[in-house]
């Protein structure tokens, strides 16, 4: 990773953050350039919003941000 891609993702988990709220979450993924179709999901995989966004951890949802960010 680069310099800036640590200081992002620093950034995003200070003070114990763990994802943007579901809408904002899915227009970052939206801007996403390289999504592909993969079987019945999608590479990278989409955000941990609607039913998931209960379903998943915190560090489940902070994990999925960075590869988003990645």
């Amino acid at each position: 990773m680069t310099e800036s891609l640590d200081s992002l993702i620093s950034y995003c988990q200070l003070n114990r953050r763990v994802c943007p709220f579901p809408t904002k979450w899915n227009e970052l993924y939206e801007m996403l350039p390289r999504k592909t179709r993969v079987g019945g999901g999608f590479k990278p995989p989409a955000p941990l919003i609607l039913a998931a966004w209960y379903e998943a951890s915190d560090s489940m949802k902070r994990a999925r941000l960075v590869e988003h960010l990645q």
